[in-house]
């Protein structure tokens, strides 16, 4: 008799913060029906990067809501988004949810800076557009769609990673399905893969055990001064423990 045996082994399929470690998976396990029973779930393994002392996480207070305040959103978006370039001199990526919102921001920030701006473009070859923001350092790439997840840039060209809105999943069949289905559809649908995806982005700029750099989240709803009910899970669940609301330990931390 033969016994097929899958093995899964991603880095981000963890949505919670819960002492049982085997209910960070309950999102996962539910959605894929993991035969929780017959099969074995490992205890998260800590990553063999030093993220206490290669990164820090910088996030806003007091941004207007992305999207009740949608235009102001923008507006101061990319004011903050020019404070974070000039600390890095460029050397970033900076993540959209909305293809909307990318187009907004490269439209404002391309004259603005002093750097390259690239962007995601569809009618554009990816692998060009990496070559390039590789081989000019101090360029500055906004991407969304694959790029939360498909890319890897080692070294100082990408030391600066933006998030510029939490990620939450926009309104689709399943995921709507998903919703009516929950007891709490925030809770249970909407944050989890808000969470998964959010990680996945910020693993975009630690790549190697001699990267290092910033994270900024530029959507307040992570700020000290939110009432987001989900604002403690999401630092929870996050590899990077470092943070701080202050732009000058940001600068400090990245001359350092």
């Amino acid at each position: 008799m033969t016994c097929t045996i899958y093995i899964l082994a991603p880095a981000t399929i963890t949505s919670g913060s819960e002492e049982d470690y085997k209910d960070r998976y309950k999102y996962f396990s539910q959605n894929t029906n993991f035969p929780i029973e017959k099969g074995y779930i490992s205890e998260p393994k800590i990553s063999p990067f030093n993220y206490d002392e290669h990164a820090l996480i910088y996030y806003t207070e007091n941004m207007p809501h992305p999207s009740k305040e949608r235009n102001k959103f923008i507006a101061q978006g990319v004011e903050e988004i020019k404070q974070i370039l000039e600390i890095s001199k460029g050397k970033a990526l900076i993540l959209f949810t909305a293809k909307s919102d990318m187009q907004e921001v490269y439209e404002k920030l391309k004259e603005a800076v002093p750097y390259k701006v690239l962007v995601q473009n569809a009618g554009s070859s990816q692998t060009d557009i990496l070559k390039e923001f590789k081989r000019d350092v101090n360029s500055v790439l906004l991407g969304t769609g694959a790029y939360w997840e498909g890319i890897s840039v080692e070294g100082t060209a990408l030391s600066n990673l933006i998030i510029f809105r939490l990620p939450f999943p926009v309104p689709e069949p399943i995921i709507d399905y998903k919703i009516k289905a929950a007891d709490n559809g925030l809770m249970e649908v909407l944050v989890p893969e808000m969470i998964i995806k959010l990680k996945q982005g910020i693993g975009r700029l630690i790549r190697s055990d001699k990267d290092f750099g910033i994270v900024s989240i530029i959507d307040s709803r992570v700020g000290e001064n939110s009432n987001a009910l989900y604002k403690s899970v999401i630092w929870e669940s996050l590899p990077i423990k470092n943070r701080t609301s202050d732009i000058n330990e940001v600068a400090e931390f990245y001359k350092n």
